[in-house]
């Protein structure tokens, strides 16, 4: 998951990415720390705070 969140800045709007980002979270049981990230770049990629909306009821069930 580590390398995947070293292309997140130049890849943030490759959607593509993102899901393998997430796919890769899921699998390494570190959704929460992907939030975490995600929160962060929110305030400049708006569309993050769907995912992170998302990723929440996914981890919350």
């Amino acid at each position: 998951m580590q390398l995947f969140l070293i292309g997140l800045p130049v890849q943030i709007d490759n959607y593509k990415y993102l899901q393998s980002l997430e796919k890769t979270a899921d699998r390494c049981d570190r959704l929460e720390d992907l939030v975490i990230t995600y929160e962060q770049y929110a305030p400049e990629q708006k569309k993050l705070y769907s995912r992170v909306k998302r990723l929440r009821k996914y981890i919350d069930k």
